[in-house]
Protein backbone atom coordinates (compact mmCIF):
# COMPACT_ATOMS: atom_id res chain seq x y z
CA UNK A 1 0.00 0.00 0.00
CA UNK A 2 1.28 3.45 -0.89
CA UNK A 3 1.93 5.88 1.93
CA UNK A 4 -0.59 8.30 0.45
CA UNK A 5 -3.20 5.52 0.37
CA UNK A 6 -2.44 4.69 3.99
CA UNK A 7 -2.97 8.34 5.03
CA UNK A 8 -6.19 8.43 3.05
CA UNK A 9 -7.44 5.22 4.68
CA UNK A 10 -6.44 6.47 8.14
CA UNK A 11 -8.26 9.77 7.56
CA UNK A 12 -11.35 7.98 6.27
CA UNK A 13 -11.43 5.71 9.32
CA UNK A 14 -10.98 8.67 11.68
CA UNK A 15 -13.85 10.56 10.07
CA UNK A 16 -16.00 7.43 10.20
CA UNK A 17 -15.24 6.91 13.91
CA UNK A 18 -16.01 10.56 14.71
CA UNK A 19 -19.25 10.35 12.78
CA UNK A 20 -20.15 7.12 14.60
CA UNK A 21 -19.40 8.64 18.01
CA UNK A 22 -21.39 11.79 17.23
CA UNK A 23 -24.24 9.70 15.85
CA UNK A 24 -24.27 7.44 18.91
CA UNK A 25 -24.41 10.45 21.22
CA UNK A 26 -27.17 12.09 19.20
CA UNK A 27 -29.04 8.78 19.16
CA UNK A 28 -28.90 8.41 22.97
CA UNK A 29 -30.23 11.95 23.42
CA UNK A 30 -32.91 11.34 20.82
CA UNK A 31 -33.91 8.06 22.46
CA UNK A 32 -34.29 9.64 25.89
CA UNK A 33 -36.14 12.62 24.47
CA UNK A 34 -38.60 10.54 22.44
CA UNK A 35 -39.32 8.12 25.30
CA UNK A 36 -39.77 10.74 28.02
CA UNK A 37 -43.27 11.20 29.42
CA UNK A 38 -44.84 14.56 28.58
CA UNK A 39 -47.03 16.58 30.87
CA UNK A 40 -48.11 20.16 31.49
CA UNK A 41 -48.71 22.33 34.53
CA UNK A 42 -49.44 25.98 35.30
CA UNK A 43 -46.14 26.58 37.16
CA UNK A 44 -43.57 23.90 37.92
CA UNK A 45 -43.16 23.16 41.62
CA UNK A 46 -41.40 20.52 43.68
CA UNK A 47 -44.19 18.17 44.75
CA UNK A 48 -42.05 15.43 46.34
CA UNK A 49 -40.70 16.36 49.76
CA UNK A 50 -39.28 12.87 50.32
CA UNK A 51 -36.58 13.22 47.67
CA UNK A 52 -33.72 15.65 47.16
CA UNK A 53 -34.22 18.11 44.32
CA UNK A 54 -31.38 19.68 42.36
CA UNK A 55 -32.30 22.51 39.98
CA UNK A 56 -30.07 23.26 36.99
CA UNK A 57 -31.44 26.50 35.53
CA UNK A 58 -31.22 27.59 31.90
CA UNK A 59 -32.31 30.82 30.32
CA UNK A 60 -35.59 31.41 28.52
CA UNK A 61 -35.17 30.23 24.91
CA UNK A 62 -31.61 29.11 25.76
CA UNK A 63 -29.92 25.70 25.89
CA UNK A 64 -26.96 26.73 28.06
CA UNK A 65 -26.76 26.42 31.84
CA UNK A 66 -26.78 29.71 33.72
CA UNK A 67 -23.98 28.57 36.04
CA UNK A 68 -20.51 27.22 35.29
CA UNK A 69 -21.11 23.76 36.76
CA UNK A 70 -18.25 21.59 35.55
CA UNK A 71 -16.75 19.69 38.47
CA UNK A 72 -19.30 21.04 40.97
CA UNK A 73 -21.91 18.26 40.76
CA UNK A 74 -21.53 14.62 41.73
CA UNK A 75 -24.02 11.81 42.27
CA UNK A 76 -21.51 9.32 43.69
CA UNK A 77 -23.53 9.01 46.92
CA UNK A 78 -26.97 9.38 45.32
CA UNK A 79 -29.39 7.22 43.36
CA UNK A 80 -31.09 9.18 40.58
CA UNK A 81 -34.86 8.67 40.54
CA UNK A 82 -36.09 11.08 37.91
CA UNK A 83 -35.11 13.97 35.66
CA UNK A 84 -37.59 16.66 34.59
CA UNK A 85 -36.90 18.95 31.64
CA UNK A 86 -38.98 22.05 32.38
CA UNK A 87 -39.84 24.74 29.81
CA UNK A 88 -42.59 27.24 28.97
CA UNK A 89 -45.13 26.59 26.23
CA UNK A 90 -44.50 29.92 24.50
CA UNK A 91 -45.33 30.90 21.87
CA UNK A 92 -48.40 28.82 22.66
CA UNK A 93 -48.54 25.60 20.68
CA UNK A 94 -45.19 26.07 18.92
CA UNK A 95 -43.07 22.91 18.55
CA UNK A 96 -40.05 23.48 20.81
CA UNK A 97 -38.56 20.00 20.43
CA UNK A 98 -35.47 21.43 18.71
CA UNK A 99 -34.66 23.74 21.62
CA UNK A 100 -35.38 21.07 24.20
CA UNK A 101 -33.24 18.51 22.37
CA UNK A 102 -30.34 20.98 22.54
CA UNK A 103 -31.03 21.36 26.26
CA UNK A 104 -30.83 17.58 26.63
CA UNK A 105 -27.50 17.59 24.76
CA UNK A 106 -26.17 20.21 27.18
CA UNK A 107 -27.19 17.95 30.07
CA UNK A 108 -25.37 15.00 28.51
CA UNK A 109 -22.23 17.09 28.06
CA UNK A 110 -22.35 18.13 31.73
CA UNK A 111 -23.50 14.82 33.27
CA UNK A 112 -23.04 12.00 30.74
CA UNK A 113 -23.82 9.37 33.39
CA UNK A 114 -27.47 10.49 33.42
CA UNK A 115 -28.07 9.50 29.83
CA UNK A 116 -25.81 6.46 30.08
CA UNK A 117 -28.19 5.01 32.68
CA UNK A 118 -31.37 6.47 31.19
CA UNK A 119 -33.33 3.20 31.41
CA UNK A 120 -33.27 3.28 35.22
CA UNK A 121 -34.36 6.93 35.41
CA UNK A 122 -37.88 8.32 35.09
CA UNK A 123 -37.64 11.07 32.44
CA UNK A 124 -40.32 13.71 32.08
CA UNK A 125 -40.77 16.80 29.89
CA UNK A 126 -42.92 19.40 31.62
CA UNK A 127 -44.54 22.31 29.77
CA UNK A 128 -45.55 25.31 31.90
CA UNK A 129 -48.65 27.19 30.76
CA UNK A 130 -49.49 29.50 33.67
CA UNK A 131 -48.58 32.86 32.15
CA UNK A 132 -50.23 35.58 30.11
CA UNK A 133 -47.46 36.78 27.82
CA UNK A 134 -43.76 36.50 26.98
CA UNK A 135 -42.77 38.58 30.01
CA UNK A 136 -44.63 36.16 32.27
CA UNK A 137 -43.06 33.16 30.55
CA UNK A 138 -39.58 34.56 31.03
CA UNK A 139 -40.07 34.74 34.81
CA UNK A 140 -40.66 30.99 35.15
CA UNK A 141 -38.07 28.28 35.70
CA UNK A 142 -36.39 26.72 32.66
CA UNK A 143 -33.96 23.83 32.79
CA UNK A 144 -33.67 20.52 34.62
CA UNK A 145 -34.91 19.28 37.98
CA UNK A 146 -33.10 16.15 39.14
CA UNK A 147 -34.54 14.04 41.97
CA UNK A 148 -32.35 11.71 44.00
CA UNK A 149 -32.18 9.72 47.22
CA UNK A 150 -29.07 8.60 49.16
CA UNK A 151 -27.50 5.29 48.17
CA UNK A 152 -27.55 2.51 50.71
CA UNK A 153 -24.03 2.17 52.05
CA UNK A 154 -22.87 -1.28 53.12
CA UNK A 155 -20.61 -1.24 56.16
CA UNK A 156 -18.08 -3.53 54.53
CA UNK A 157 -18.00 -1.72 51.24
CA UNK A 158 -14.83 0.21 50.47
CA UNK A 159 -14.82 2.81 47.73
CA UNK A 160 -12.55 1.94 44.84
CA UNK A 161 -11.13 4.86 42.95
CA UNK A 162 -10.53 4.46 39.26
CA UNK A 163 -9.29 8.02 38.92
CA UNK A 164 -5.69 8.45 37.82
CA UNK A 165 -3.50 10.00 40.50
CA UNK A 166 -2.79 13.65 39.65
CA UNK A 167 0.67 15.17 39.82
CA UNK A 168 1.38 17.99 42.30
CA UNK A 169 1.30 20.50 39.45
CA UNK A 170 -2.00 19.13 38.12
CA UNK A 171 -3.53 19.25 41.61
CA UNK A 172 -2.50 22.89 42.04
CA UNK A 173 -3.93 23.88 38.65
CA UNK A 174 -7.16 22.04 39.46
CA UNK A 175 -7.34 23.78 42.83
CA UNK A 176 -6.93 27.24 41.24
CA UNK A 177 -9.54 26.52 38.55
CA UNK A 178 -11.97 25.14 41.14
CA UNK A 179 -11.56 28.22 43.35
CA UNK A 180 -12.36 30.49 40.40
CA UNK A 181 -15.52 28.52 39.59
CA UNK A 182 -16.44 28.43 43.28
CA UNK A 183 -16.06 32.21 43.65
CA UNK A 184 -18.13 32.89 40.53
CA UNK A 185 -20.86 30.56 41.78
CA UNK A 186 -21.06 32.00 45.30
CA UNK A 187 -20.92 35.59 44.08
CA UNK A 188 -23.71 34.96 41.59
CA UNK A 189 -26.02 32.94 43.85
CA UNK A 190 -25.17 34.39 47.28
CA UNK A 191 -23.54 37.76 46.60
CA UNK A 192 -20.54 36.56 48.64
CA UNK A 193 -16.86 36.20 47.73
CA UNK A 194 -14.61 34.60 50.33
CA UNK A 195 -11.67 36.46 51.82
CA UNK A 196 -8.59 34.70 53.22
CA UNK A 197 -10.08 34.03 56.65
CA UNK A 198 -9.56 30.39 57.69
CA UNK A 199 -11.42 30.24 61.02
CA UNK A 200 -13.31 27.07 60.14
CA UNK A 201 -11.38 25.58 57.22
CA UNK A 202 -8.28 25.31 59.42
CA UNK A 203 -10.27 23.14 61.84
CA UNK A 204 -11.19 20.70 59.08
CA UNK A 205 -7.60 20.69 57.86
CA UNK A 206 -6.48 19.48 61.28
CA UNK A 207 -9.26 16.90 61.59
CA UNK A 208 -9.28 15.00 58.32
CA UNK A 209 -10.10 11.80 60.18
CA UNK A 210 -13.71 12.89 60.78
CA UNK A 211 -15.86 10.44 58.81
CA UNK A 212 -19.53 9.85 58.15
CA UNK A 213 -20.46 13.26 59.57
CA UNK A 214 -23.31 15.68 59.02
CA UNK A 215 -22.40 19.37 58.97
CA UNK A 216 -24.91 21.61 60.74
CA UNK A 217 -24.51 25.32 60.20
CA UNK A 218 -25.85 28.56 61.62
CA UNK A 219 -26.79 30.24 58.33
CA UNK A 220 -27.41 33.79 59.48
CA UNK A 221 -25.67 36.96 58.30
CA UNK A 222 -22.49 36.98 60.35
CA UNK A 223 -21.87 33.27 59.72
CA UNK A 224 -22.11 32.99 55.92
CA UNK A 225 -18.39 32.96 55.17
CA UNK A 226 -17.55 30.37 57.81
CA UNK A 227 -19.62 27.61 56.22
CA UNK A 228 -18.44 28.58 52.74
CA UNK A 229 -14.88 28.06 53.98
CA UNK A 230 -15.76 24.45 54.83
CA UNK A 231 -17.41 23.91 51.48
CA UNK A 232 -14.36 25.20 49.63
CA UNK A 233 -12.09 23.03 51.81
CA UNK A 234 -14.28 20.05 50.94
CA UNK A 235 -13.82 20.70 47.22
CA UNK A 236 -10.07 21.23 47.44
CA UNK A 237 -9.53 18.12 49.55
CA UNK A 238 -12.04 16.02 47.57
CA UNK A 239 -13.54 15.09 50.95
CA UNK A 240 -17.19 14.78 49.93
CA UNK A 241 -17.18 11.04 50.73
CA UNK A 242 -16.66 11.87 54.44
CA UNK A 243 -19.80 14.02 54.60
CA UNK A 244 -23.35 12.64 54.61
CA UNK A 245 -25.04 15.97 54.14
CA UNK A 246 -25.67 19.51 55.36
CA UNK A 247 -28.31 21.04 57.65
CA UNK A 248 -28.77 24.82 57.85
CA UNK A 249 -30.71 26.73 60.49
CA UNK A 250 -31.69 30.40 60.62
CA UNK A 251 -33.72 30.59 63.83
CA UNK A 252 -37.13 30.69 62.19
CA UNK A 253 -36.23 33.02 59.34
CA UNK A 254 -38.73 35.89 59.24
CA UNK A 255 -40.74 34.55 62.20
CA UNK A 256 -41.54 37.16 64.85
CA UNK A 257 -39.37 36.78 67.95
CA UNK A 258 -42.35 36.57 70.33
CA UNK A 259 -43.83 33.66 68.36
CA UNK A 260 -40.73 31.43 68.56
CA UNK A 261 -41.35 28.28 70.60
CA UNK A 262 -38.46 26.22 71.94
CA UNK A 263 -38.06 23.10 69.79
CA UNK A 264 -40.47 24.44 67.17
CA UNK A 265 -38.75 27.61 65.99
CA UNK A 266 -38.24 26.22 62.47
CA UNK A 267 -36.06 27.58 59.71
CA UNK A 268 -34.40 24.17 59.15
CA UNK A 269 -33.13 23.05 55.75
CA UNK A 270 -31.18 20.02 54.58
CA UNK A 271 -29.27 18.64 51.62
CA UNK A 272 -28.44 14.94 51.45
CA UNK A 273 -26.30 15.60 48.41
CA UNK A 274 -23.14 17.18 49.91
CA UNK A 275 -21.58 18.30 46.62
CA UNK A 276 -21.01 22.00 45.97
CA UNK A 277 -23.78 23.11 43.62
CA UNK A 278 -26.72 21.55 45.52
CA UNK A 279 -25.40 22.93 48.81
CA UNK A 280 -24.83 26.47 47.45
CA UNK A 281 -28.30 26.37 45.87
CA UNK A 282 -29.76 25.47 49.26
CA UNK A 283 -27.72 28.23 50.92
CA UNK A 284 -29.30 30.71 48.51
CA UNK A 285 -32.77 29.48 49.44
CA UNK A 286 -32.06 29.77 53.17
CA UNK A 287 -30.53 33.22 52.75
CA UNK A 288 -33.72 34.43 51.10
CA UNK A 289 -35.81 32.93 53.92
CA UNK A 290 -34.75 35.34 56.64
CA UNK A 291 -31.99 36.00 59.14
CA UNK A 292 -33.56 35.01 62.43
CA UNK A 293 -33.99 38.46 63.95
CA UNK A 294 -32.79 38.25 67.56
CA UNK A 295 -29.46 36.95 68.87
CA UNK A 296 -30.25 33.46 70.32
CA UNK A 297 -30.25 30.62 67.77
CA UNK A 298 -32.01 27.25 67.56
CA UNK A 299 -28.83 25.15 67.55
CA UNK A 300 -30.19 22.15 69.48
CA UNK A 301 -33.35 22.00 67.37
CA UNK A 302 -31.14 21.82 64.29
CA UNK A 303 -29.02 19.02 65.78
CA UNK A 304 -32.14 17.02 66.67
CA UNK A 305 -33.47 17.58 63.15
CA UNK A 306 -30.20 16.20 61.74
CA UNK A 307 -30.38 13.28 64.17
CA UNK A 308 -33.74 12.30 62.74
CA UNK A 309 -32.82 12.84 59.08
CA UNK A 310 -29.42 11.12 59.20
CA UNK A 311 -29.74 8.04 61.45
CA UNK A 312 -26.54 6.52 60.00
CA UNK A 313 -24.34 9.51 60.86
CA UNK A 314 -21.64 8.70 63.38
CA UNK A 315 -21.31 12.25 64.70
CA UNK A 316 -22.39 15.81 64.02
CA UNK A 317 -20.25 18.85 63.29
CA UNK A 318 -21.96 22.15 64.11
CA UNK A 319 -20.55 25.44 62.85
CA UNK A 320 -21.71 27.95 65.41
CA UNK A 321 -21.34 31.60 66.40
CA UNK A 322 -19.42 31.86 69.68
CA UNK A 323 -21.16 35.19 70.34
CA UNK A 324 -24.64 33.71 70.18
CA UNK A 325 -26.40 31.74 72.91
CA UNK A 326 -28.81 28.88 72.27
CA UNK A 327 -32.51 29.53 72.73
CA UNK A 328 -33.21 25.81 73.15
CA UNK A 329 -30.36 24.66 75.42
CA UNK A 330 -32.90 22.88 77.65
CA UNK A 331 -33.27 20.20 74.92
CA UNK A 332 -29.62 19.15 75.25
CA UNK A 333 -30.35 15.74 76.80
CA UNK A 334 -32.17 14.58 73.64
CA UNK A 335 -28.94 14.48 71.60
CA UNK A 336 -27.69 10.90 71.28
CA UNK A 337 -24.47 11.25 69.27
CA UNK A 338 -21.18 13.16 69.67
CA UNK A 339 -21.19 16.78 68.57
CA UNK A 340 -18.01 18.47 67.29
CA UNK A 341 -18.48 22.20 67.90
CA UNK A 342 -16.60 24.39 65.41
CA UNK A 343 -16.73 27.98 66.63
CA UNK A 344 -16.37 31.20 64.68
CA UNK A 345 -15.72 34.68 66.10
CA UNK A 346 -13.69 33.49 69.08
CA UNK A 347 -11.59 36.03 70.98
CA UNK A 348 -8.70 35.23 73.33
CA UNK A 349 -7.30 36.21 76.71
CA UNK A 350 -3.88 37.84 76.87
CA UNK A 351 -2.27 34.41 77.37
CA UNK A 352 -3.90 33.06 74.22
CA UNK A 353 -6.62 31.04 75.99
CA UNK A 354 -9.79 31.05 73.85
CA UNK A 355 -12.84 32.72 75.37
CA UNK A 356 -15.58 30.18 74.65
CA UNK A 357 -19.28 30.50 75.43
CA UNK A 358 -20.11 28.13 78.30
CA UNK A 359 -23.11 26.61 76.47
CA UNK A 360 -20.89 25.24 73.70
CA UNK A 361 -18.51 23.71 76.26
CA UNK A 362 -21.49 22.06 77.98
CA UNK A 363 -22.80 20.81 74.61
CA UNK A 364 -19.48 19.09 73.87
CA UNK A 365 -19.23 17.62 77.39
CA UNK A 366 -22.80 16.28 77.42
CA UNK A 367 -22.43 14.53 74.05
CA UNK A 368 -18.86 13.22 74.45
CA UNK A 369 -17.87 15.64 71.70
CA UNK A 370 -15.25 18.37 71.33
CA UNK A 371 -14.77 22.10 70.72
CA UNK A 372 -12.61 23.61 67.97
CA UNK A 373 -11.43 27.11 67.14
CA UNK A 374 -9.18 28.43 64.41
CA UNK A 375 -6.11 27.70 66.53
CA UNK A 376 -6.94 24.86 68.93
CA UNK A 377 -8.75 21.53 69.24
CA UNK A 378 -10.20 20.86 72.69
CA UNK A 379 -10.87 17.13 72.70
CA UNK A 380 -10.47 15.92 76.26
CA UNK A 381 -13.07 16.07 78.99
CA UNK A 382 -10.46 17.56 81.34
CA UNK A 383 -9.66 20.45 79.00
CA UNK A 384 -13.35 21.22 78.44
CA UNK A 385 -14.09 21.13 82.18
CA UNK A 386 -11.13 23.41 82.94
CA UNK A 387 -12.34 26.05 80.47
CA UNK A 388 -15.85 25.75 81.88
CA UNK A 389 -14.52 26.16 85.42
CA UNK A 390 -12.95 29.48 84.40
CA UNK A 391 -16.51 30.78 83.89
CA UNK A 392 -15.55 32.94 80.96
CA UNK A 393 -18.56 33.86 78.82
CA UNK A 394 -18.11 35.13 75.28
CA UNK A 395 -19.79 38.43 74.32
CA UNK A 396 -23.25 38.08 72.76
CA UNK A 397 -23.53 41.36 70.88
CA UNK A 398 -23.58 41.73 67.10
CA UNK A 399 -24.49 38.06 66.53
CA UNK A 400 -26.45 38.37 63.32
Amino acid sequence: MKLSDAYFLHGTLLIALMAWAFGAEAQSVSKVFSNAARTSTAVYEDSDAERQQLLLPMGYGNASFQEELEGLISFSDQEIDSVHLVYTDFPKGMNLDGLNTHRMQSLKALLPELLDQYKSIDWKIVAQQGFEDKQGAMQLFHGFAIYTHPKEVKASAKPVSETKELTVDEKEKLKIATRKRFDRLTERKLGIVLDNDSSTSSVFNRNKDWENVVIISDWTGSMYKYTLQVLLWQVNEQATQNIQGYVFFNDGGFKENNSKVVGETGGLYLSKNPTVFPVVSLMSKVKESGDGGDIPENDIEAILFAQGEFPEAEEFVIIADNRSEMRDFELLSSIKKPVRVVLARVSEKEDGTPIIHSEYLKLALATNGSVHTQKVDINSKEELEKLLKDKVTAPTSDAN
